[in-house]
């Protein structure tokens, strides 16, 4: 399944990492994942 997103141009790294999470999230979500690791610098 591939997704993308846009985002304004100036997005900081913080926000664009938290939006990614946001996206795994929801796909895990949909996949009826009950289990995710997330690892953040």
């Amino acid at each position: 399944m591939a997704m993308n997103k846009r985002v304004e141009i100036m997005a900081s790294i913080d926000y664009l990492e938290a939006v990614a999470i946001l996206e795994v999230m929801q796909l895990a979500k949909i996949m009826s994942c009950n289990s995710l690791v997330i690892e953040s610098d």
